[in-house]
């Protein structure tokens, strides 16, 4: 099981046997039957919901992940050791809290005194919370984390915007760790109830064969077409991706299947890794489940978590209808064909195989329609995928099975819990600095009255605080500090954090740090930058649609039906116009004139309105009328 980018980029999780493997099997199992148990019996309160999560979450790394790859088997068990110490502290830290909620309940932060002993358990807390993200999700994101803390005590002496009047080391502790702002704060409450439970129906889809069936489904609809692999590939990663939320643990499951039968048709290894990736990083924003990261965006701004969806469906349709016409195009410029009729399963027989897959997503569709919380929903899906398998004869679960993939759920969620709990250290200390509003103040100057600008800027800093980090919590780290400034520029806030969420997601293929990239390149045994750099390529849809829809706001579902037809049909020759160009084929081979004209005409067409969207036809239809007539030209220069 592969949860995080760490899994495959730094320190795998260790291969535990004997009393070790029985401890942490069982820490996961007792993680996953907490969240059932108080999904199905009402939750606790805050502090000890969100404290006993974390307690879970945080032991748990410190039991599966190692601190280093050690080189000698006697160094290895002094590091397990260190590791038992740690989960002590973590009992000792986290525990506290969750058996003093009363206490952080009532209790006024910042006014009543903090002890020596709570001042030294909130701070060995929050170290403990950093070595657990580094674990799992690497570098960036602890040390971006730690940068903040001592940004709090260092800030008198910086200038300009930087500066701010200091914080004592008790209010910073008191703030963190005891007040509900900080790592015990909304979003740890997030994480603690429904995001938990999408994850682990996730985990449970995958674990029990959720995968091969719609592998096999996408396979016998379009495995006969040209390039049939690799639009399979789109499919099948599509859908899984948009249910686990984990664009890299989905390259490495499903990726396993579709990525050996791209090579085989012909496709290069560097682009079949590429394809995945990019496939399995758009499910994270199409509808109707959209991964994780998007219930954060609902609880955040206060709206039904199907405005989200239905802000979402155009948007991860274009991006879909890139990459298929990019794959489609490159087919076609390679002279490959799909796979013979015998070499593919029967749409009946796939479709029967694994038809009760679709009942947990159907319901979950239904309940969240019908108003329902996205933790009721999550927890009717959850429950409704157990028994449809344990009912079905053919691949039952017997009861081991059961246990370990619930398991398995705690195990793919440790990664996002650890991340969510350091993001907020970054995003409380946002707020308790200033830091904020001094970034607003300083993008607010460079772009002056630019709208373009200020979403230029937004977007490269979204990709960057994004690189290596989980979507969930690249999309955190930058609500307080970006989607300010959109929405003093007169961006509509849901609209403001859909464009910050969307380049959240497309760090995971934006190089030098293409997470998602880099696992598709190890599947596919091919170099990892150029697998990475092709990989992005093929989302440059994804960096374009956002400021089609800031600019367009009818292909985020709003304004009459014409306005959102017409603004969808422009969309649609941008995005073919885009594909043309980057593939280098407009009705054959084109040439350098024909693909700088689609590229020009994709451009323009970002910004609906009448004008430019017959400037971008113009240049489109331009580029076709040469690439027809170029045979002509040929033959009549060769005398034929």
């Amino acid at each position: 099981m592969v949860g995080s980018p760490a899994d495959f980029m730094s320190h795998r999780i260790r291969q535990l046997t004997g009393v070790d493997k029985v401890l942490a099997g069982l820490v996961a199992l007792g993680m996953t039957l907490f969240q059932l148990y108080t999904a199905l019996f009402g939750l606790l309160n805050a502090p000890v919901q969100r404290s006993v999560h974390l307690l879970f979450g945080l032991a748990l790394v410190f039991l599966l992940y190692p601190a280093v790859r050690p080189r000698s088997s006697g160094l290895a068990r002094v590091l397990h050791v260190f590791d038992y110490l740690l989960v002590l502290l973590t009992l000792a830290s986290v525990g506290y809290v969750a058996l003093n909620a009363d206490w952080v309940l009532r209790r006024m932060p910042y006014v009543s005194p903090l002890t020596p002993v709570q001042i030294a358990l909130g701070a060995v807390g929050v170290i403990l919370f950093l070595e657990a993200t580094r674990r799992t999700v690497g570098g960036a994101l602890p040390v971006l984390a730690a940068l903040f803390i001592v940004y709090c005590f260092i800030g008198p002496y910086l200038p300009g915007i930087l500066t701010h009047r200091g914080f004592s080391f008790e209010m910073v502790v008191d703030h963190l760790f005891y007040s509900s702002r900080g790592i015990f704060g909304s979003l740890a409450g997030i994480s603690a109830t429904y995001l938990f439970m999408f994850i682990l129906f996730g985990a449970l889809m995958q674990r029990t064969g959720a995968g091969d069936f719609f592998i096999n489904l996408a396979l016998s609809l379009t495995g006969r077409f040209r390039g049939g692999p690799a639009k399979t590939a789109v499919l099948a990663s599509g859908f899984m991706g948009m249910i686990n939320g984990t664009a890299i643990a989905n390259v490495l499951t499903t990726g396993s299947i579709t990525i050996p039968l791209m090579k085989r048709i012909g496709y290069r290894p560097h682009y079949a890794g590429a394809v995945e990736a990019a496939a399995s990083t758009g499910g994270q924003f199409t509808p109707p489940i959209m991964g994780a990261a998007a219930f954060v965006i609902a609880e955040m701004l206060g709206v039904p978590y199907i405005q989200v969806c239905k802000t979402a469906v155009i948007p991860a349709l274009l991006f879909y209808l890139s990459v298929l016409l990019m794959i489609d195009f490159q087919a076609a410029r390679l002279g490959l064909r799909g796979l013979k009729r015998d070499e593919l399963p029967g749409l009946k027989t796939s479709f029967l195989s694994g038809v009760e897959f679709l009942v947990p997503v159907m319901l979950i569709v239904w309940f969240l329609l019908q108003g329902y919380s996205p933790l009721r929903a999550a927890t009717v899906g959850v429950l409704s995928l157990l028994l449809v398998r344990l009912i079905r004869p053919r691949g039952r679960l017997k009861l081991w099975g059961l246990l370990d993939a619930l398991a398995d759920g705690a195990r793919m969620a440790v990664p996002v819990v650890v991340a969510i709990g350091t993001a907020g250290i970054i995003t409380s200390l946002v707020m308790l600095t200033g830091l904020g509003t001094g970034l607003t103040n300083l993008v607010l100057a460079v772009a002056g009255d630019s709208l373009l600008t200020a979403l230029f800027l937004v977007m490269c800093t979204s990709i960057i605080l994004g690189m290596g980090l989980p979507t969930v919590a690249a999309y955190i780290i930058q609500v307080p500090l970006v989607v300010p400034v959109l929405i003093q520029l007169g961006v509509q806030p849901l609209f403001a954090h859909f464009f910050v969420f969307f380049f959240a997601c497309m760090s995971a293929v934006t190089p030098p740090v293409a997470a998602a990239a880099y696992a598709g390149a190890m599947v596919a045994q091919s170099d990892l930058m150029v697998t990475a750099v092709t990989a992005w390529k093929l989302s440059l849809a994804a960096f374009i649609i956002p400021y089609m829809f800031i600019f367009g706001p009818s292909l985020l579902m709003v304004g009459t039906v014409l306005e959102i037809a017409l603004t969808l049909l422009s969309a649609v020759l941008g995005i073919f116009a885009l594909a043309c160009a980057i593939e280098g084929w407009v009705m054959g081979k084109a040439g350098p004139v024909s693909r700088l004209l689609c590229l020009a005409g994709a451009l323009v067409l970002i910004r609906p309105g009448l004008v430019t969207d017959l400037v971008g036809m113009g240049l489109v239809g331009l580029a076709f009328f040469l690439q027809a007539v170029a045979p002509h030209r040929s033959r009549a220069a060769a005398g034929l």
